[in-house]
């Protein structure tokens, strides 16, 4: 399973993925929506846990986003 971190909190976001791996899973870090999106499009990402406060769009509104666009389950914290 491939997991993506969504979260501007570049030090929660490295803890979040390093427990993620040492317990199996695949695991990435985007600081920002673009890059969430990129990833997204390639259809490389199983489940993603979105930080709330993303930089230029609001956790919950690219949450939405996600749900209605990509087949992928998400968590926002």
């Amino acid at each position: 399973m491939h997991i993506l971190v969504a979260s501007s909190d570049v030090i929660h976001a490295r803890m979040t993925r390093f427990l993620l791996e040492d317990v199996g899973y695949t695991a990435n870090h985007e600081p920002d929506e673009h890059g969430v999106r990129h990833l997204l499009k390639q259809g490389k990402v199983d489940l993603l846990l979105l930080d709330e406060e993303c930089p230029d769009i609001g956790g919950y509104e690219l949450c939405s986003e996600v749900r209605s666009q990509y087949h992928t389950s998400v968590s926002a914290q």
